[in-house]
């Protein structure tokens, strides 16, 4: 068995660097030698740190010996979340007026980490245990509103996922997902 002053090949070198995103994601990356016949060794050994992406590169140093630069990630359990609201204005035109109000809707943007495979369905999981508030802020009737009629807009809200963005680094993804209330005018 061949040995290095770091220890057995394959034998990870310094200079492992490591970073994390503001989603969770874990990026490393480093640098393993072996010996010619050892690459599969190489390769599972670069796999503990991670899911590889891309693909690493091998190439030879000409002293007997090879060098596999490889990147990993890796999902932690990173949780960062953003915290907005949105103003929203719902009008509903009757006979002879129109009833307008304004609304201030909670958002929340999630910024996490997740696997590639993960579908829709599941991701909307997450939405079943939110709450979010909302406040009226302004109401107004253009028109002549008869006194037997509604002064107001009934409204049923309902949770539902605005938009996601989703990154891909191989078998990972970074995501943005953006939750919030849709309205359903009665």
């Amino acid at each position: 068995m061949a040995y290095t002053i770091y220890g057995n090949f394959p034998v990870l070198l310094p200079g492992l660097t490591e970073t994390t995103s503001r989603n969770g994601l874990k990026f490393i990356s480093g640098t393993i030698a072996y010996l010619p016949d050892e690459k599969d060794d190489a390769i599972n050994a670069a796999e503990v740190h991670g899911s590889l992406f891309p693909p690493p590169t091998a190439k030879n140093t000409g002293l007997g010996y090879w060098e596999l630069n490889f990147e990993a990630v890796s999902i932690t359990p990173f949780d960062n979340k953003v915290y907005g609201n949105e103003i929203i204005t719902i009008s509903k035109s009757f006979d002879t007026y129109t009833i307008t109000e304004k609304w201030s809707v909670a958002t929340i943007t999630e910024f996490t980490a997740l696997d590639s495979d993960k579908s829709i369905v599941e991701i909307s999981q997450k939405i079943l245990g939110r709450t979010f508030s909302k406040t009226m802020k302004k109401r107004q009737i253009f028109g002549d509103r008869p006194s037997s009629s509604p002064a107001a807009l009934s409204l049923s809200w309902t949770p539902e996922i605005r938009s996601i963005t989703r990154r891909n680094f191989g078998d990972i993804d970074e995501a943005d997902i953006v939750y919030g209330l849709a309205y359903t005018v009665q």
